[in-house]
């Protein structure tokens, strides 16, 4: 069985499983899987990121990766074609991957296990970051006047 280098039990492929399941149980049982390597992932990272031992240049990484994935509104709309997904499927665990990868090893560890004890308790949720859906309101809100005052200077001749 092929497996993931941050959980032992979580198959790589999702037909690495017993056969007697269907092909869409088997897949589904693999999704959730993902979704919850992930979940535990950012909350580690939430825990790793306010750590004294955590890099300066981590921290600011690990909060703009962060404010991103818990934000409540998207950077790229997902009702844009294709660009809409990019940020889920790429920004944030390109990120995320950055982010783990800068941050020390016995930080991560035990981030890890302070994640897992509080899923065990009951937790395992973060609060969504409003401070983040602002700024990305804020962002998209510049990007329209911008985009205004380029036409109205365009037609304007200036």
């Amino acid at each position: 069985m092929t497996t993931n280098a941050t959980d032992s039990q979580t198959p790589l492929l999702p037909f690495d499983t017993a056969p007697s399941e269907s092909w869409f149980e088997q897949t589904k049982t693999w999704v959730q899987d993902q979704v919850r390597t992930l979940k535990r992932q950012v909350l580690t990272l939430y825990i790793a990121s306010s750590d004294t031992r955590t890099p300066v240049a981590c921290k600011v990484l690990c909060v703009v990766v962060l404010a991103i994935a818990l934000s409540p509104i998207d950077l790229i709309p997902d009702f844009i074609p294709i660009l809409g997904l990019l940020d889920d499927i790429v920004l944030i665990p390109l990120g995320m991957w950055l982010a783990i990868r800068m941050i020390p090893a016995d930080v991560w560890a035990d981030a890890r296990q302070s994640a897992m004890e509080h899923e065990a308790g009951g937790g395992g949720r973060l609060p969504p970051n409003y401070y983040a859906a602002a700024l990305i309101v804020l962002f998209w809100i510049a990007g329209a006047v911008w985009i205004v005052h380029t036409i109205w200077a365009w037609r304007h001749g200036k």
